[in-house]
């Protein structure tokens, strides 16, 4: 798996500060990867390869919900509550359809983000490789 695994990062520029976006590409998906809060719109990945599919968040600032879905949907629409949201002293986590938002309430946090992160890569790699597998099973 790791010959299918690249991982693209921004170089320090006037807007954002070195390594706070990521791109990882596992198989055909892309995953953009945010560290510290900052907005990015897709345009400005000019690093990436292909579409990006799911985004992850990491920041410690606190965010409202409207912000907080600006970041994972790019609108207003997602409702944060119990069913898509992890609340706890030290972080909070929103997930939506497409990702997930960590929010650190205390510092080191990022090492739990990136626990996460890479489950999350590993689980659509898995996902998409059993797909794979299951449609070539059904062709036969």
């Amino acid at each position: 798996m790791a010959q299918n695994l690249e991982i693209y990062t921004n170089i320090e520029d006037q807007k954002y500060a070195k390594d706070t976006i990521l791109i990882y590409k596992i198989f055909d998906i892309c995953i953009i990867c945010i560290k510290d809060g900052v907005s990015v719109s897709q345009e400005y990945c000019q690093f990436k390869k292909g579409v990006i599919d799911h985004i992850v968040v990491y920041t410690d600032e606190n965010m409202n919900d409207g912000k907080i879905s600006q970041l994972l949907r790019g609108s207003s629409t997602l409702k944060i509550d119990k069913s898509n949201c992890y609340d706890n002293p030290d972080i909070k986590v929103v997930f939506s359809e497409k990702g997930f938002l960590l929010q650190a309430r205390f510092n080191n946090c990022e090492s739990k983000f990136n626990d996460i992160m890479t489950m999350l890569a590993l689980s659509l790699a898995y996902r998409e490789k059993m797909e794979y597998y299951l449609n070539l099973i059904q062709a036969l």
